[in-house]
Parts: C-alpha cells; structure tokens; sequence
C-alpha cells in the first residue's frame, strides 16, 4: 500500500509539474501519501523519513577527484561559488552530504529545486540564486553538463553557460551552443581567469 501511494502521487505530480517547470518536493509527497494512508505526521517524523529514504543517496554520493582542489582555487581567486540542482530532495538531506564531502561552506548559495519551487531550466530558479548572491546576471557564469536544463537556462536570463562534456551523454541540438566547453572541472579556474582578464577584470 506504501509503494503503490507513494509512487502513484510520484509520477502523478512529476507529470503535471513538467509541463510548468515545477519542481518536484518529495517531502510534500511523503506527507501527502502518509496522509492518505492515514499515518499524519509530525514535522519531526518527516524529516525522519526523509532522512531514512535519503541514506542510500547519501551514502552512494562521492566526489570527482578534481572537484575539491577546483573549488578551492576558485574561492581563492576571488570568485563567490553558488550551485542549482535539480533535486526532489530538500536543503536538508543534500546540505548534510555536502558537508560529509567536505565542500558544502565552500558554496556561498545553494539552491535546490525542491526548496526553489521550480527546475532548470525554468528562469525563476536562476533568478533566484542570483538573487540571493547579489549579482547580475552579466556577473555571473553556470558551469553544468547537460545542455538543456543547464545551458539553455543559464543563456535564458543572460548568463553565459559553460558544458562540462560527460562522454557517455550524447547532447546533440544545434540551438544550444555553449560560451565553452570543458572536460574536466579542473580546466575551469584557468578559463575564467582568462576571460576575467580579456575583459580587464576581476572575479
């Protein structure tokens, strides 16, 4: 009975939040479903079972070798780090793996859809956490890898965008064209510092 309500309201509302660029809250969903079996849950028996379903997430989560040292000397040049994702989970489950890794302080903003109330490439989720760094979008630059969400939404508010290439991912759409391409997270302080340069800035 859990599964089949729980997966039910899942899909359903993935469905009809796709249409709009809505994001997905899982904790929304739990409660829901817990409801309709039912079981009314207390604030802290949600973040109970968000905690529970998250642990696999969490545990499985690691680091690509280069994207500490990356983002350290980031911050050491000067620039203010911030991250979207597109999640289901909220702030508080991703939050807490981010510090296992020993990365998340290093990002001034973190945003995630689930908390932001819509996905990439919605504008709405980029304005916010542009927002929230004080910056302009001119200011700002988005580092992701996959075209459409990433690139595409990042250009939509006037961001320049930058494709971390995955080999495995085929991204074919000649419409999106980034302002640069990358292989790997540690060819990135070295490009912007390039461009910061070309334009007689700094970060």
């Amino acid at each position: 009975a859990f599964y089949d309500t729980l997966s039910g309201l899942l899909f359903a509302q993935w469905r009809a939040r796709q249409r709009e660029g809505r994001a997905l809250d899982v904790a929304a969903v739990l409660r829901e479903g817990m409801g309709a079996l039912g079981l009314a849950l207390t604030p802290d028996e949600l973040a109970e079972c968000l905690r529970r379903h998250f642990r696999s997430s969490d545990e499985s989560a690691m680091l690509h070798p280069d994207a500490l040292p990356t983002l350290c000397e980031l911050r050491a040049a000067g620039w203010t780090l911030g991250l979207i994702s597109n999640s289901i989970w909220p702030a508080t489950c991703h939050d807490a793996t981010l510090a296992r890794l020993g990365i998340r302080d290093l990002f001034a903003v973190r945003l995630y859809s689930a908390d932001a109330g819509y996905q990439k490439p919605h504008p709405a989720i980029f304005q916010q956490a542009l927002a929230a760094l004080r910056l302009t979008p001119a200011e700002a630059v988005y580092v992701g890898d996959r075209l459409d969400a990433d690139i595409a939404g990042a250009h939509a508010v006037g961001m320049r965008g930058i494709l971390r290439v995955v080999p495995y991912r085929v991204e074919a759409s000649a419409e999106i064209i980034p302002d640069a391409r990358i292989e790997t997270l540690a060819e990135l302080p070295a490009l912007l510092a390039r461009w910061s340069a070309a334009e007689g800035g700094t970060p």
